[in-house]
């Protein structure tokens, strides 16, 4: 039995942001934590890091920074999938940087502006086995929202002194 739209959508915190949801977004964007290794074209050497996804969608990545990266910057990027033996190829272009706690974090938005078909179907083929298990998982075990239910925290814990 899976779950209903409504409840899929309730857990839209969860796995899709508001801008998932925007009908000018070609790809739903999921939340997952992919290594994502990267260079500067051009300064190889000298500008090359990884930094790990917050989102990804078949067309953008979301992740956290701790320094500005002016919009229109282009990377190398390698995109590491747990079902991949080999990362996935791609060139980004950051589109959106925005501030989001003190001391100099910023969430950046890069748009895949060239990626194969090939390896886009690959990253899609991921993103949606994740959708699945979390679907999977949550109808089967209950959602946060079932688990903090009356039934859980109220009466029932107190009588049995379980602490939530």
């Amino acid at each position: 039995m899976g779950i209903s739209y409504k409840e899929n959508m309730r857990m839209g915190d969860t796995l899709f942001s508001q801008e998932a949801r925007d009908e000018r977004r070609k790809f739903t964007r999921v939340a997952t934590n992919l290594y994502i290794t990267y260079c500067i074209p051009g300064m190889e050497e000298k500008e090359a890091g990884i930094f790990v996804s917050k989102n990804v969608s078949g067309g953008g990545i979301l992740f956290e920074s701790f320094r500005e990266i002016p919009i229109g910057m282009v990377f190398n990027l390698s995109i590491h999938l747990p079902t991949s033996p080999f990362p996935l190829p791609a060139k980004g272009k950051v589109v959106r940087m925005e501030k989001t706690r003190p001391y100099g974090r910023y969430d950046v938005g890069m748009s895949l502006i060239e990626i194969s078909e090939e390896n886009r179907r690959e990253l899609v083929k991921y993103l949606i086995s994740t959708l699945i298990t979390k679907a999977d998982c949550d109808s089967l075990f209950g959602t946060e929202e079932f688990w903090k239910s009356s039934i859980f925290e109220g009466e029932a814990l107190k009588e049995e002194k379980i602490t939530p």
